[in-house]
C-alpha cells in the first residue's frame, strides 16, 4: 500500500468513527433519560409518601401468616452476613425492628443488639411489577435504600421453607422518630 492510499484510508476510518459516534451519542444519551425517567416513575409508584396507620412486626405477621395474604409490615433492612441487598434484582433482607432503648448509628456494632437482630424474626423482600415480576437492578439504585434503614412495607406473603418472602407493591421510608414510635409499639 502506498503512503497516499495508506492515509486516505486512515482520514475515511477517523471519517467513520466521528459519523458513528454522533449518531450513537444521542441515542445513548436518549436511553439515559428514559431510564432515568423510568426510575423516577418506579420511585413515586413504589415510594409512598405516607405510612399505613394499621402495620404489624415480622412476628405478627409469622404468628398470622396465611398463603398469599395482603400485609403491612415494619421492619429493618439489615444482614449480619454482609450487604442485606441483592445486587441484580430489588430484593433485600428484612428483620424485625430493634427493641427501643439502645440507640446507635450501627446496632450491628453493639453486641447486644446484634444478637437481638441476628436471632429477630426475617423476611426476604422482592419489590415486584404489577406482573408479579420482581424489578431490576438493586433496591439501592432504584429506591436508594440503606442498609439498617426502616421501611413499612406493603406486599403479598408466602413462605418458602421457613422464610417468609414479601412481594412488595409499596415502601415507605420511616424517619427516626416514626420509626422509635413503630418500635414502641410492636415490642409493647
Amino acid at each position: 500500500m502506498n503512503l497516499e492510499r495508506l492515509t486516505n484510508r486512515r482520514n475515511y476510518l477517523k471519517l467513520l468513527g466521528t459519523l458513528a459516534s454522533s449518531i450513537c451519542l444521542p441515542v445513548a444519551a436518549g436511553c439515559q433519560g428514559e431510564k432515568k425517567q423510568s426510575i423516577a416513575d418506579l420511585r413515586a409508584k413504589v415510594l409512598t409518601p405516607e405510612a399505613p396507620a394499621d402495620v404489624s412486626s415480622l412476628s405478627e405477621a409469622y404468628a398470622t401468616f396465611e398463603e398469599d395474604k395482603r400485609i403491612r409490615v415494619v421492619g429493618r433492612i439489615f444482614s449480619s452476613l454482609g450487604s442485606p441487598f441483592d445486587l441484580d434484582t430489588a430484593a433485600f433482607n428484612f428483620i424485625e425492628l430493634p427493641k427501643p432503648g439502645h440507640s446507635h448509628n450501627d446496632p450491628g456494632d453493639c453486641p447486644f443488639c446484634k444478637r437481638d437482630m441476628e436471632n429477630a424474626a426475617q423476611a426476604i423482600v422482592q419489590v415486584v411489577q404489577e406482573s408479579g415480576e420482581v424489578l431490576k437492578p438493586s433496591a439501592e439504585i432504584l429506591f436508594g435504600l440503606n442498609r439498617n434503614q426502616d421501611l413499612v412495607v406493603v406486599g403479598t406473603a408466602t413462605k418458602v421453607g421457613d422464610i417468609m418472602l414479601i412481594s412488595a407493591s409499596s415502601l415507605h421510608v420511616l424517619s427516626p422518630e416514626k420509626a422509635a414510635e413503630f418500635a414502641e409499639r410492636v415490642h409493647s
